[in-house]
């Protein structure tokens, strides 16, 4: 899946309302402090969670053009705040269309609801069309490819989240297993130490990938594995064990676990599992990926970015100079932000004012009036 065109209009007082935005393949999102590239990053994040959720939650008017397995769909959803619950969002519009044929799929509104021009009886107004047909042959692709939109939001206890031990319950475990497709792991409430020991069954050659790729990263990394928790911290075996994804490094005996390394290496890990798990199909918003890191982790995301994952598609919010002057201007997409309005202006419109500088990007976008009067 890939996201093509993305409009977000205010329905409700006190919402945002943002330009519509033209996505690529890369796309850096860049500005002053406040300017709501965050925000725009959390609200593609609670469109497409809400579609293939069993509830509709936040208010707005969404116009999205997105691409599924080379067919471009429109896609358009009007939630409001429901009149008889303050709790409550109601879908008063939903329509789903093949852009290429004009053919639509879905229809709906408050009184009717058309599925391939046949009157269907009316439907809870709180969960989305995609969501209540995710079986038909039409809307499959469509429900598998919003649920591998994957945000990391690298502040706050998310990395401590993924990272801490558990064990899985035998009956999930066997659930998994027995799917036999490691994309069931993307989207599974499960910390990183079982995926990638649950790799290790569902597909070895994939595990195998993303291991020699982390010490690509971390030349000083001699050997890594997964080791049984009782093993590692030299306890009696356990009848369910906690696996600890380990690494080995140069001139260090021990074994040491992922959650004790730093934090850039554990962002590191974590993108690259996403990507392979993904497949080349999916959608990675990364929000502040420099935060706390070194030098070389930083270095590692273009690159990452640029020629490990050739197909999956990235929406990145970065102040850094080194990620902004690595990632082509053409990918940039500059906001500024008056009131609760987000103007944004593509980098296309800038290659040209730019190129003549000698300057980095970095210091001529830093410069830039439409930059440095980033909140009106």
């Amino acid at each position: 899946m890939k996201l093509l065109r993305y409009k977000l209009s205010r329905i409700e007082p006190g919402g945002w309302d943002f330009d519509e935005v033209l996505f690529g393949r890369i796309n850096l999102l860049v500005g002053d402090s406040g300017t709501g590239k965050s925000r725009l990053l959390n609200t593609i994040v609670n469109f497409s969670r809400q579609i293939i959720s069993q509830q509709i939650i936040h208010t707005g008017d969404w116009d999205a053009d997105f691409d599924i397995n080379g067919r471009v769909y429109n896609y358009r959803l009007v939630v409001k705040n429901s009149t008889e619950d303050i709790n409550v969002k109601d879908i008063v519009l939903e329509k789903l269309t093949i852009k290429e044929s004009g053919q639509v799929l879905v229809n709906r509104t408050p009184d009717s609801f058309f599925w391939k021009d046949q009157v269907m009886p009316k439907m809870t107004k709180t969960i989305s069309t995609i969501m209540m047909l995710k079986d038909e042959e039409e809307i499959r692709d469509i429900y598998a490819g919003f649920r591998r939109i994957v945000a990391r939001r690298f502040f706050g206890d998310e990395l401590e989240r993924n990272f801490l031990l558990g064990a899985l319950a035998p009956e999930t475990k066997k659930r998994l297993i027995e799917k036999k497709d490691a994309q069931f792991l993307l989207n599974e409430e499960i910390d990183f130490h079982n995926k990638m020991n649950l790799l290790q069954v569902i597909d070895p050659e994939m595990e195998k990938k993303i291991v020699n790729l982390y010490k690509s990263a971390f030349p000083f990394i001699v050997d890594i594995s997964v080791q049984p928790f009782s093993q590692l911290f030299k306890l009696p075996p356990m009848s369910i064990e906690s696996p600890v994804f380990c690494i080995k490094e140069k001139d260090v005996p021990n074994w040491i676990p992922v959650n004790d390394i730093s934090s850039g290496m554990q962002k590191i890990f974590l993108l690259i599992l996403d990507l392979f798990l993904m497949k080349d199909s999916g959608i990675l918003l990364i929000d502040e990926y420099e935060n706390s890191l070194g030098i070389n982790a930083i270095n590692f995301l273009p690159d990452l970015i640029y020629t490990i994952s050739e197909k999956c598609q990235f929406i990145i919010t970065s102040h850094h100079p080194y990620i902004i002057n690595n990632i082509d201007i053409e990918n940039w997409h500059v906001f500024h932000r008056s009131g609760l309005h987000v103007s944004i202006k593509s980098g296309k419109e800038l290659k040209e004012k730019y190129k003549a500088s000698k300057q980095e990007q970095f210091v001529q976008l830093i410069n830039d009036p439409f930059f440095t009067s980033g909140v009106q």
